[in-house]
């Protein structure tokens, strides 16, 4: 028999008119995130980028896919992440099946309020 999921667990999915997903986990402080990280998108992703590409030894193109705000704040994951893909100029195809995750903390004032504080690389 299936439990209903209470609303710390729900899962919430949609696109933004950029034709990125995003995937919302818990209650509606969470939603709310969300809306905020939505809200800041451009600049998050303009620094996720700088981050990636610091460590990155071809050039290239990355492509954020999606954005997930996890259920609560944890020390080692933090509040939610962005996820990319990379196309290398020298060879489209290399890191076809390679993704990327930045990882961000929500901060106090007067700290910048996201803060990125690790990345991971991983395959489909």
């Amino acid at each position: 028999m299936d439990e209903a999921l209470t609303d710390s667990e729900c899962i919430r999915h949609f696109e933004v008119t950029t034709g990125v997903e995003v995937v919302v986990n818990g209650d509606e402080s969470r939603t709310r995130l969300a809306r905020q990280v939505i809200e800041h998108q451009e600049m998050l992703s303009a620094q996720s980028v700088r981050l990636l590409e610091a460590s990155m030894r071809d050039r290239g193109a990355f492509n954020l896919s999606s954005v997930e705000v996890f259920a609560a704040s944890a020390p080692n994951s933090g509040d939610f992440l962005f996820r990319y893909t990379f196309t290398a100029e020298r060879d489209p195809h290399e890191y076809g099946y390679t993704y990327f995750e930045v990882y961000f903390a929500c901060r106090e004032p007067p700290s910048q309020l996201f803060s990125p504080h690790k990345f991971t690389v991983g395959f489909w």
